[in-house]
């Protein structure tokens, strides 16, 4: 976009506390359903992108709120049944790598997962 700084072009709910986003969210709504103000308006007022005000419009006409969707967000890593699997290897070979208790447990998680369970678990 010519003539805007790039500033302005990355901003984005996700850059803000959560309690932050929903006042936002909320005063983008309230600026177009009951004021009338069109999106291109709001975002300049805002100094938001179009298409992200476009998009809060949007979910909040879908969901009839603008609150966050309540179990989204990526699923947890290591289920109990995982964690339980990974103490009791961890006692049995205390020097197997990560990779390989992902491998040999079969595991849908990535090694990264399993030594930050670990870590907090004072394995290190």
């Amino acid at each position: 976009m010519p003539g805007r700084t790039k500033e302005y072009q990355r901003k984005s709910l996700q850059k803000l506390p959560k309690s932050t986003q929903e006042q936002l969210r909320q005063s983008i709504i309230r600026d177009y359903i009951v004021k009338g103000i069109s999106i291109k308006d709001i975002a300049k007022k805002y100094k938001r992108r179009k298409d992200s005000i476009a998009r809060t419009i949007n979910t909040y006409k879908k969901r009839h709120g603008s609150a966050r969707k309540k179990g989204s967000g990526s699923e947890k890593g290591l289920d109990p049944q995982d964690k339980s699997n990974i103490i009791n290897l961890v006692t049995e070979e205390p020097h197997q790598p990560c990779q390989g208790m992902v491998n040999e447990l079969k595991l849908k998680c990535s090694d990264d997962t399993v030594r930050r369970f670990l870590h907090e678990r004072s394995f290190s």
